[in-house]
């Protein structure tokens, strides 16, 4: 092989790695400048390819008269790598300077997206005019170096190959070790190294091609008119452009129900597509060494891409069924975790065969095209040209016409299908002979026989096995929704043919749900803010979920406006199914204002204020959502704060790095003066802020307005549902304010823009507190923290502080409670003992008796339609015993079979009996059933014997538990 093709190979190589580098983070930074919405980011991807292919027809039209395209292809390269970093540096700022321009059009989508079509076009027209050119310029030099077919095969595939390690690179090794102007630098400095490349090329006998050969392979006129052949291969590299462009969108929504949905990943399948692609050229370079001729069946390879696409799909459901039947073996539901190396290999599965085959067509295409026109740098540029035209067709086509009305595996269907339109624009012009046509015809009945038997509805029967696996058989789904965004999936939680709530999954996360863990934090994002605040008349949330924190805004009596924003059309639309939840559908209430965009964007770019700002994105490891955790993006909340306006956001601590929770709270604190930490669930905490008065002044709420909520009947109905009897007890979740942050938060950098990797790179989760976070259990000092804030002073009634700051004893019980902990029964007791003595907390001692508000309106409804089943009986006396009706409670739990024996039943029988003051019959209760005997619960009836003054079986009275 010439030297020269040697280097060439190198420096393309090096030149894909930087500009796969250069786009992660343009689309990075895009996503700042035009929002991170799917309909933002399909435009920009479009608007880049439709500037790549101004570049290849550039490169078609002129190639061929450069005398030294070394040269040129060196200075490209060099003006690649400047207006990269050019473009890092500028693309944040340039939403903001956009706003004036695009604010008028808000309402008229289609002009909206036609502006930032446009604007992506020509911010990033420079470096993908430079990238198109590039390949047919570098090809026209070497073009004496081989055959065509052969060039073209092992340049792009080359090229590729770097695009392939760009991708891995910049997401697992630049930006976490640099951030992002340390990848974009990187990405420059392989851009020089290129250039370097190619002067050397030129000097070493790339510098002029064979100006004489070139000429001769320009035939006159040619530019006029294009051959019917040609014509048609052009329509056929524009249609695998496409396609190979819609499929990716496919396959990515396939994938994403099943691995983690975040940047580092999609980047790998990424990689898996370009490696698969680059692969098929280089196959493709082989073959036309080997075989010259073997591009004239590419209409032959056309047709087999159907049946290749149809295993594919097929591959998902096999790969996915034995790991679904091991985790279901071992019961671990609501724990499939798919490894790194079993989704590489679902990827290959998936996306290689047909990328492979589109490296294949790719260069076959070019091949034939450069017999029918001649010139290689017209051929590399009208084919360039073609395919990426097509691509930036394809994500617009897949994104907004097929994946919403056709559904995922049905664009696969439709998408495979399309390469029979491909086979027929690839077809001879003339008459082959009888084994050609014969090898057709067998191609065409295969590719058919595919598209017939294709695996349709397999992923949907995977993802409902799937739900089944992770949240066991009491859940099922009710509705499915693909879109341009996310597929998205409702599941019930039934019992007893109950409906208890609904839980929203989407790309295979729980990202939202009515459990009433979930009602407690959720609720609390604006009930919190809205006993703090005077009067909340506009407020705006930030993802919408199953409407739990929409619901609570809608509540507050004086809202006069609530805007909501959600990046997902399905999810909205999802509220429908939902409307049996205990919250009513606030997407109907008049006051509610829905706009589907990117947060981020949406407080970019709109002027109004609001007294509340609250937000529940996902968890920052999902892709493009880093930037909804960041400083940058916490000052955006601020500047759309009113004056005394508060912001309250998610801060998913079960979801993390507790380092991570650091850099976030650092970026919050760095924004917010007076911010503070609160703890609504385990896993679940709150981050509060706030814009102080211009004057700096700021007077307590009255205890009456603190309070309000509770005077409404329906407001302190959902109150008490998450926990909350009384305003006070808002001051249990208090876990530290400012000063206490800061000083916590000092040794981690903030989260910020520019250093994206300091979030975590994937979702994860804790069922018990990590050693990092025990600072939150000592009960004491949080009480003295909050006793001694100056935040409190300024902020909570001073009438309240004291009883408030007692109600704070109470939080480790709700931790335990919410954490469902498998506490020993002495110490379960003792949780319950303690929940009915000393808070007077109805939900508080149901959630440790194992019950929850639904469970108990799902069991008073059995109960009335007749139904006297033991676990609906069970149900209503743990009602009872909440509700300290003590006669009831033992009267239901001694009905129970379980009371015969020693059990949890049992031990709660005895108790109800204890409590009810009738010490007798809980002797004679724990002797029939066992209890006092039983070593397991001897602690528990020790305690109860102990707690009440019971006469032990010998008749001597046990002495009384002190403390």
């Amino acid at each position: 092989m010439p030297a020269a093709l040697r280097l060439a190979s190198v420096l393309l190589f090096a030149s894909g790695c930087a500009s796969l580098v250069f786009e992660t983070l343009w689309f990075r930074r895009a996503g700042l400048a035009f929002g991170n919405s799917v309909a933002a980011s399909a435009l920009v991807l479009s608007s880049f390819m439709a500037g790549m292919a101004l570049g290849n027809a550039l490169a078609a039209r002129f190639a061929a008269r450069v005398r030294r395209p070394t040269r040129l292809y060196a200075w490209l390269e060099l003006a690649i790598g400047a207006s990269g970093v050019l473009l890092v540096a500028a693309l944040p700022a340039l939403g903001p300077g956009l706003a004036p321009l695009f604010r008028p059009f808000f309402d008229t989508p289609w002009l909206l997206q036609t502006l930032r079509f446009a604007a992506g076009f020509v911010v990033l027209l420079v470096p993908a005019i430079a990238m198109g050119a590039t390949l047919p310029l570098l090809i026209h030099a070497l073009r004496r170096h081989g055959d065509f077919g052969h060039l073209l095969g092992r340049l792009y595939g080359w090229n590729t190959l770097g695009a392939m390690t760009g991708a891995l690179l910049a997401e697992h090794l630049l930006i976490p070790l640099g951030g992002i102007y340390g990848a974009a630098w990187a990405a420059t400095l392989l851009d020089v190294l290129a250039a370097a490349g190619a002067f050397a090329l030129g000097r070493s006998g790339g510098r002029r091609p064979a100006a004489a050969s070139a000429a001769r392979a320009q035939p006159t006129g040619a530019r006029a008119r294009l051959p019917v052949r040609a014509r048609r291969l052009l329509l056929a590299a524009a249609a695998t452009g496409a396609i190979a462009l819609a499929f990716e969108v496919a396959w990515f929504m396939m994938l994403v129900q099943f691995v983690p949905n975040s940047s580092a990943v999609f980047a790998s399948m990424l990689a898996v597509v370009l490696g698969a692609i680059a692969l098929g050229s280089l196959a493709g370079a082989r073959l036309s060494r080997r075989l010259p001729s073997w591009h004239q069946r590419a209409s032959e390879l056309a047709l087999l891409v159907p049946v290749l696409a149809a295993l594919s799909h097929a591959s998902l459901a096999l790969w996915m069924s034995p790991l679904i039947d091991a985790f279901e073996a071992a019961g671990l539901y609501g724990a499939i975790q798919i490894g790194a190396l079993a989704t590489a290999l679902i990827s290959v599965s998936l996306m290689g065969p047909v990328a492979f085959a589109s490296g294949l067509l790719f260069t076959a295409i070019g091949r034939a095209l450069e017999q029918e026109i001649g010139g290689a740098a017209r051929s590399a540029g009208l084919l360039t040209l073609a395919n990426s035209a097509g691509a930036a067709v394809g994500p617009l086509v897949a994104g907004f016409a097929m994946l919403p009305r056709l559904g995922v595996e049905t664009s696969a269907q439709w998408l495979a299908g399309s390469y029979l339109l491909v086979a027929w624009w690839l077809r001879p012009l003339r008459v082959r002979t009888r084994g050609a046509l014969a090898r057709t015809a067998l191609a065409a009945a295969l590719g058919l026989a595919a598209l017939l038997a294709y695996p349709n509805g397999s992923l949907r029967a995977t993802l409902e096995r799937l739900v089944a696996a992770e949240y066991g058989d009491d859940e099922e789904v009710v509705a499915l929704r693909e879109g341009i965004v996310e597929t998205a999936i409702v599941t019930r939680a039934r019992w007893h043919g109950q409906t208890l709530w609904y839980r929203l999954i989407t790309d295979g996360y729980t990202m939202s749900g009515g459990s009433i863990d979930a009602r407690r934090y959720m609720r609390l994002f604006a009930n919190l803010p809205a006993a703090l605040h005077p009067g909340i008349r506009d407020a705006l949330l930030i993802s919408f979920g199953v409407g739990n924190t929409a619901s609570a805004l809608t509540g507050l009596a004086e809202l006069e406006r609530l805007d909501i924003v959600d990046i997902s059309p399905e999810i909205l639309e999802l509220a429908e199914t939902i409307r049996e939840t205990p919250d009513a559908d606030p997407l109907h209430d008049p006051r509610v204002h829905v706009h589907i965009e990117d947060g981020r964007y949406f407080l970019q770019t709109r002027r109004r204020r609001y007294d509340l700002i609250t937000g529940e994105p996902p968890p920052p490891a999902f892709a493009g959502v880093v930037n909804l955790y960041t400083r940058e993006y916490f000052a955006l909340m601020r500047a759309r704060l009113k004056e005394g306006g508060i912001a309250s956001y998610w801060l998913p601590v079960s979801q993390m790095r507790p380092v991570d929770s650091q850099a976030i709270t650092r970026s919050w604190c760095e924004v917010f003066d007076d911010c503070t930490l609160w703890e609504a669930t385990p896993g679940d905490w709150i981050l509060l802020g706030s814009r102080p008065p211009a004057d700096a002044t700021l007077t307590p709420v009255t205890a009456r307005r603190f309070g309000a909520q509770w005077r409404d009947h329906a407001g302190a109905t959902r109150l008490h549902e998450i926990g909350f009897d009384r305003p006070e007890q808002l001051a249990s979740i208090f876990l530290a304010d400012a000063p206490f942050l800061r000083s916590w938060s000092r040794a981690v950098a903030p989260l910020v823009d520019d250093h994206p990797e300091r979030a975590p790179a994937v979702v994860g989760s804790w069922e018990a507190l990590p050693p990092e976070f025990t600072w939150i259990r000592d009960t004491a000092a949080t009480r003295d923290r909050f006793a001694r804030s100056d935040w409190t002073a300024e902020h909570w009634p001073p009438s309240l502080r004291e009883a408030s700051a007692r109600t704070i004893a109470l939080q480790p019980l709700v931790r335990l409670a919410l954490l469902d902990a498998q506490l020993p029964p002495v110490a379960r007791l003792a949780a319950i003992h303690r929940s009915l003595d000393a808070s007077g907390m109805h939900e508080l001692a149901l959630w440790l008796l194992g019950s929850d508000v639904d469970r108990q309106r799902a069991a008073r409804a059995l109960a009335a339609a007749g139904s006297d089943a033991p676990a609906v009986r069970l149900e209503l006396a743990r009602g009872a015993l909440a509700d300290r009706r003590f006669d009831e409670a033992a009267r239901l739990f001694g009905r129970l079979p379980e009371a015969l024996q020693p059990s949890e039943v049992a031990l709660l029988h005895a108790f109800s009996l204890a409590r009810a003051g009738q010490p007798d019959a809980a002797r004679r209760a724990a002797r029939r059933s066992g209890l006092d005997r039983a070593p397991e619960w001897a602690d528990a009836w020790r305690a109860i014997r102990t707690t009440f003054r019971l006469a032990d079986p010998g008749g001597a009275t046990a002495a009384p538990e002190r403390g």
